[in-house]
């Protein structure tokens, strides 16, 4: 996507105000090291812009935001929070309205990762959630975060640009992504709307039956919806819930231990 992502007049305007005038003092040092590890620390936060849209306009947006936004934090990993909703209406990226999405998913990946470790759930406890679905609590993994963009692949969007690769033909339906760290590493995975519905449903402390009940709800809308549109190609599959299941489990998305209703 890079070479033309951009106004030239913009990024050379950019690219001179990046340079450090001549003749300045200590004090203006101090200041320009402090910006440009400012700028250095957003690029990094956010790899997956700078997959997409290359070097120079992933260095000339990071300037633009933190000139605007400049960090209230001393902690680098900690800036960028608002840089995906600042790419959503940034008047460069326009052409693009998914490229803060793709931001989020890699905000969110940091959040993942940096999150406190906690016990996943054991098979023990699995087997006692859906032996008593209608009483039983999943928690989800403190680690466990996700994202949902309507018309986009925002999964395949995201890997792509994280793994430095283009899809020239991605299917383009609603998709989220969801991110976990049950142990060292991150794990993500693409969600389908129904996938979504049932983790939304346990995260506002729904019981395992009403999930999986919202999440069949979500699943017949979506085919009926297919079914009027002329993209019902585009569309993913139906809800599997054994399918699902396994991938949340695989993914460790819940903790121990399990609630149950009257708790």
């Amino acid at each position: 996507m890079s070479g033309g992502a951009w106004s030239p007049a913009w990024l050379s305007a950019q690219l001179r105000s990046a340079t450090p005038p001549s003749g300045i003092g200590l004090a203006q040092v101090y200041r320009n090291t402090t910006w440009l590890a400012w700028i250095e620390a957003l690029v990094s936060q956010f790899p997956s812009i700078y997959g997409l849209m290359g070097d120079e306009w992933a260095h000339a947006a990071a300037r633009e935001y933190i000139r605007l936004h400049p960090p209230d934090s001393a902690i680098l990993i900690d800036i960028g929070e608002t840089y995906p909703s600042f790419l959503a209406t940034f008047e460069h990226a326009s052409q693009w309205p998914w490229l803060g999405d793709v931001a989020q998913c890699d905000w969110l990946w940091s959040r993942a990762h940096v999150t406190a470790d906690a016990q996943t759930l054991t098979r023990q406890s699995w087997l006692n959630a859906i032996a008593n679905p209608h009483c039983s609590r999943l928690q989800l993994h403190p680690s466990c975060h996700w994202h949902w963009r309507d018309g986009a692949p925002i999964a395949q969007l995201w890997h792509d640009a994280k793994q430095r690769t283009s899809n020239t033909a991605p299917n383009w339906h609603g998709e989220g992504l969801l991110l976990t760290r049950p142990s060292s590493e991150v794990l993500s995975c693409g969600i389908s709307a129904p996938e979504l519905a049932f983790i939304n449903a346990l995260a506002i402390g729904g019981t395992l039956q009403e999930a999986v009940e919202t999440a069949l709800s979500n699943n017949d809308a979506s085919e009926t919806g297919a079914l009027n549109t002329a993209s019902s190609a585009h569309t993913p599959p139906p809800l599997n819930l054994a399918r699902l299941s396994a991938k949340l489990l695989r993914m460790g998305a819940f903790m121990d231990p399990i609630y149950h209703a009257d708790q």
